[in-house]
């Protein structure tokens, strides 16, 4: 799979070219690919989200069509958004989002970091406790981005 590295970017304007990039690989124009992008300070609220906590922040909130809650993405975090078609992948996206979890499980190992999945809660844990992985897609005509 193709990676594109974004550097720093916009929380904003890496979503309206995820957007744009998400209608090419419906269209076939492009492979699937992983976007690699670090953001200045943003609060992004999923669907299951309330921005109320997030506001009180004083830090700039944007709503979006992934799963989840709130999440904070900031400096010296590496954000990775996966722009796959789920159409010959049997259209799983709970698989896909497993996967997604898997992956970040495996990349932790040669750190001897004690990663794991919990089952009930998204994404990836250390000791089951602390959160080192958030996990949040959105999915359009079969086409993952966010």
């Amino acid at each position: 799979m193709p990676v594109a590295d974004w550097g720093r970017r916009e929380y904003t304007a890496s979503l309206e070219e995820m957007r744009r990039l998400r209608r090419e690989r419906r269209a076939g124009r492009i492979a699937d690919t992983l976007i690699l992008v670090e953001h200045p300070p943003v609060v992004t609220v999923g669907v299951e989200g309330d921005d109320g906590a997030a506001v009180a922040s004083g830090l700039p909130v944007v709503h979006v069509e992934r799963g989840g809650k709130a999440t904070y993405h900031g400096p010296g975090q590496l954000v990775g958004y996966a722009l796959v078609d789920l159409e010959p992948r049997g259209r799983d996206v709970r698989r896909f989002v497993h996967g997604l979890e898997e992956l970040v499980v495996r990349a932790l190992a040669p750190w001897s970091l004690p990663a794991t999945r919990v089952a009930g809660r998204r994404g990836v844990w250390i000791d089951g406790q602390r959160k080192i992985a958030s996990v949040g897609i959105a999915v359009e005509e079969w086409v993952t981005f966010h």
